[in-house]
């Protein structure tokens, strides 16, 4: 009887860690058209190669970050829906804007929100921090995601991504209510 016990006790706990973990990657957003319509083409054509990036479901979160000298040409930008997402987080793609299009600088699959862009800076552009928990991290930690003089790291385990012991200063620029376009048509 006993050990039928630890197993619904086991089983009654992770249930409610899948439904937490469930429900803090479907809050909901606001739906808008937001994407401007060069970046919204460039994000079907690049996740359709790396995702499901015909998946109906996918919904894409944006902000612009700036470098030092201030030019606006870097987005991050948070794609989440049924094949973006895992246990550890939702996709996450740090793009430059060229006069050619886009390019990846950084491109973490599996991070939560709120993604924030921190007051400190590294080779010229801004450190972002993004939340961590799921897929084998339990209690959750901020990490500071800098960028190395050609990219930012691609996860947030690796070196130089920083697991960090305090909330970080920064601006949030993706949070959990922020608005949001499907990337195809409902």
């Amino acid at each position: 009887m006993q050990k039928y016990r630890n197993y619904l006790e086991k089983f009654f706990i992770s249930f409610l860690i899948f439904i937490g973990i469930s429900t803090q990657q479907s809050v909901a957003c606001q739906v808008k058209e937001i994407l401007p319509p060069d970046l919204k083409t460039y994000l079907q054509s690049y996740l359709s190669d790396r995702i499901d990036g015909r998946d109906a479901s996918l919904k894409v979160s944006f902000g612009s970050i700036k470098s030092e000298d201030r030019f606006d040409n870097r987005y991050v930008v948070y794609v989440y829906g049924k094949t973006a997402c895992g246990s550890g987080g939702c996709y996450l793609l740090i793009l430059d804007k060229t006069k050619k299009g886009f390019g990846v600088v950084g491109e973490l699959p599996a991070v939560r929100r709120p993604i924030k862009i921190l007051t400190t800076f590294s080779h010229g552009y801004p450190d972002i921090s993004v939340w961590v928990q799921g897929g084998g991290e339990v209690n959750g930690f901020e990490a500071k995601i800098p960028f190395d003089g050609s990219a930012y790291p691609k996860d947030p385990y690796s070196f130089p991504a920083v697991k960090m012991a305090k909330p970080q200063k920064g601006r949030i620029l993706i949070s959990q209510t922020s608005k949001c376009e499907y990337l195809y048509q409902k």
